[in-house]
């Protein structure tokens, strides 16, 4: 009697767990259906999934397969695409070859102990791997530190797993062995939307809005950010690893393309350093140099400006405010070789060096190697600037490329794909729209998707970068020119009062 009232129980809850069950089901899948259907009719990045391209093609073979590495810039931060989609959606529609392209890139990450590492992990699917990296190095040194000395800023550690793990995915793939989390990531529109709350619920956190409140270091600091000696580590570091990059690629017969990265050279480094060799008198003629070489500017009197620079320069050959106002005298003066040798000075100078070093940028120009193509996006980028006399037009900031910025990046790598006449072919659409007005500029980026809500969401993102690290700097007018940019974008002039 009381094992068959036991067993009577048992049916009765295994049905009722089958039925919810199967409820639980089909209702994740009736609103998977809706999101879907959402998506088609109001195009929101909000409802994209997770990762389209994290399934890996069944006939590898048959396709042209890119990898891009890198961080913000490559990711695309602010720009609403990256130089990665605009070369997918041009093969796409010119190559006579099917294409899959991944784009690795994380914003924050470095490309030592990184994305480096995952470039080293990824060589057996790819035929060609683009790496666009370098503003993010000087994280390296304080990797194991969870902040900066002078910024209070967050840095995550390197997770060496998560490298390990793609690497097991990718051959599962080729397999044909996939997880729950390969369908969620490349399906489910409701797992991209727990991401996105997720991610939320960090932002929103008491200790990441504190970790977001710089202190201010004076106008002429006694340190960096990162002390001289790990700076000097960093292109040798980078180095390395793209040695041991090329060697692989070469074993396997594969094609790196690697790039200079660009920076907007015409924005004010943050803060600098003092010469700890000057005197007492010597430092007070330096500041009186400087402050009149401000004031001199203010007034228009660009000449006696200039020789005021030049006296100051004598003094403290590596101020980076000196290097700056100098670079910018002769760049609107139009001695464009002296203007960019002093502004990246000012760039390497800076007392937060967050702009990519002239080290990395160098180490990558002196790669000698045929497997591997060096694309210098930096003189491209100067050039374009000595053109139009501004760089304003390319950055959204001062190391993140707008929209027009990831164009040019993209037309230029497109040279180098085993494309034949089709590289021209797109070569030539892409300088078209680069020099077409803003009004080609909106229908291309409506082609690839970007609407008015991704515009504005970017926007948001990169006025609350700036208007942090504006209270980093002593120079804010550039600051507060692209945070109104953003804000006419958004619509809410309120945040400039923040």
């Amino acid at each position: 009697m009381i094992i068959d009232s036991y067993m009577n129980k048992v049916k009765l809850f295994g049905l009722g767990g089958l039925v919810l069950g199967l409820s639980t089901i089909a209702l994740i899948f009736i609103a998977e259906i809706c999101l879907g259907a959402a998506h088609l009719i109001f195009k929101s990045s909000r409802l994209e999934v997770v990762d389209k391209k994290i399934i890996y093609p069944k006939n590898p073979e048959l396709f042209l397969k890119i990898a891009v590495f890198g961080e913000s810039t490559a990711w695309g931060y602010g720009a609403g695409r990256s130089f990665s989609d605009i070369i997918e959606y041009e093969l796409l529609k010119h190559s006579h070859r099917e294409v899959y392209l991944r784009n690795f890139s994380q914003p924050g990450a470095t490309f030592s102990m990184n994305q480096a590492e995952i470039v080293k992990t990824m060589i057996p699917f790819f035929d060609v791997f683009i790496v666009c990296a370098g503003h993010n190095e000087i994280w390296v040194p304080t990797s194991d530190h969870s902040r900066l000395e002078v910024y209070d800023y967050p840095v995550d550690p390197i997770d060496l797993n998560y490298v390990s793990g793609l690497r097991s995915r990718f051959e599962n793939q080729v397999k044909r062995i996939y997880s729950w989390r390969d369908y969620l990531e490349g399906k489910s529109r409701l797992f991209s939307l727990g991401k996105q709350f997720k991610a939320w619920l960090k932002r929103s956190s008491p200790r990441s809005q504190s970790s977001l409140k710089p202190k201010k270091p004076p106008v002429t600091a006694e340190m960096k950010v990162i002390p001289e000696e790990e700076i000097r580590k960093i292109p040798e570091r980078y180095s390395k690893d793209i040695s041991e990059i090329k060697e692989l690629v070469t074993r396997a017969n594969k094609r790196l393309l690697i790039c200079t990265m660009p920076s907007h050279l015409l924005w004010p480094p943050l803060f600098s350093m003092q010469n700890d060799q000057l005197t007492i008198d010597q430092r007070k003629n330096f500041s009186n140099f400087l402050a009149s070489a401000v004031q001199l500017i203010k007034n228009n009197e660009k000449e006696a400006a200039y020789k005021k620079l030049q006296s100051a320069k004598i003094l403290a050959p590596f101020h980076a405010q000196v290097n700056y106002l100098s670079g910018l005298l002769e760049f609107h003066k139009g001695d464009y070789q002296k203007a960019w040798t002093s502004l990246i000075k000012a760039k390497d100078e800076d007392g937060w060096p967050i702009r990519v070093l002239s080290g990395v940028n160098q180490a990558i120009r002196l790669i000698n190697d045929p497997a591997v193509t060096v694309v210098d996006l930096e003189t491209v980028f100067c050039r374009w600037a000595e053109q139009q006399k501004s760089m304003d037009d390319l950055f959204i900031d001062l190391q993140h490329p707008s929209f027009r910025g990831h164009v040019l990046m993209a037309r230029m790598l497109v040279n180098f794909f085993p494309l034949g006449d089709s590289a021209s072919l797109i070569s030539e659409e892409l300088e078209s729209i680069l020099e077409g007005q803003e009004g080609q500029i909106a229908q291309f980026r409506s082609q690839l998707g970007i609407d008015q809500k991704r515009t504005v969401e970017d926007a948001q993102m990169n006025l609350k970068w700036l208007l942090n690290l504006k209270q980093f700097s002593h120079d804010e007018e550039k600051f507060m020119d692209y945070a109104k940019k953003a804000s006419d974008t958004i619509g809410e002039k309120v945040f400039l009062t923040q």
